[in-house]
């Protein structure tokens, strides 16, 4: 019996610092989840002003894919996945829907995460590339991931997207895109001025629309690829802190049974001593 009530003892102990460790990265991540939520707030709305922008833009004949992407003809597959210490099941799922459209003759994967690039090594795949996923509470560039993307005609990218604190999904979406082109119908309505589409027809681009529609393509691409990273970093502080206060949660319940199950065996420490000084002395 009392080694009983030493072993509950001790693990009363390993309980009270799971607790208070889970408190501290429950806050940690509460703290980050609020920096870098503003943040992705704020790139959106650059990001959707931009958007709308680019999407009003025509061109009256298409303009030539080597004008918007690089010369590498083959598809990138861009896998935007955690650092280990923030590595969780999304990591996988997000994986799941990269390994599907994976084909090695036409695709090539470039990975952001060290958690990416070990899953990818345990099914013996290599990316072209592997960054370490920035922090994204401080000021960071995407210039050198850029630079290999802007090698390639098309890229993808893979990412866990942020929907709330409590709900992250695998999300991929197509980062390169291509002018629309003007149709008869929109110049109808632009003669009659009911429509706000940005063409030469009624617009003077100098240099030249293809530089425009290049420009602002690769302002979009910059501003995606970050708007990506921010985004996953927050899904990913939100995944941690989910996790943690259900570990917490645990754990606070876990010391109160083992607590009450403590005082219930030192009880019944006292009571077999109480009996068994009882016994002896009658014995006497």
């Amino acid at each position: 019996m009392i080694g009983t009530s030493r072993h509950l003892k001790t693990q009363l102990g390993d309980i009270s610092v799971i607790e208070n460790l889970t408190d501290v990265f429950e806050n940690t991540a509460s703290i980050k989840i609020r920096a870098v939520r503003q943040q992705v707030l704020s790139s959106k709305l650059f990001f959707n002003d931009l958007w709308n922008i680019y999407q009003q833009i025509r061109v009256s004949q298409e303009i030539p894919k080597d004008a918007l992407a690089g010369s590498i003809n083959k598809h990138l597959l861009l896998f935007i996945a955690s650092p280990v210490g923030l590595a969780g099941a999304s990591d996988a799922q997000i994986f799941q829907q990269l390994g599907a459209d994976y084909k090695p003759e036409t695709t090539d994967i470039l990975v952001i995460g060290s958690h990416g690039n070990f899953l990818l090594s345990q099914y013996k795949l290599k990316p072209i590339q592997a960054f370490e996923m920035p922090d994204t509470t401080k000021e960071f560039t995407v210039d050198p991931i850029l630079d290999v993307v802007r090698q390639y005609k098309t890229t993808t990218a893979y990412y866990n997207s942020y929907v709330s604190l409590t709900v992250q999904r695998p999300a991929k979406l197509q980062l390169l895109l291509e002018a629309q082109k003007l149709t008869e119908e929109e110049r109808l309505l632009m003669e009659v001025g009911e429509t706000e589409v940005i063409s030469t027809e009624n617009y003077i681009f100098e240099p030249s629309i293809s530089h425009i529609v290049e420009y602002l393509g690769q302002i979009m691409l910059n501003t995606t690829l970050t708007q990506l990273l921010l985004e996953s970093q927050l899904a990913q502080q939100a995944g941690r802190f989910t996790n943690m206060t259900l570990a917490n949660e645990r754990a606070k319940k876990l010391y109160k049974q083992t607590f009450l199950d403590l005082q219930k065996t030192k009880r019944s420490e006292r009571d077999e001593m109480t009996r068994q000084i009882v016994t002896a002395a009658r014995m006497i």
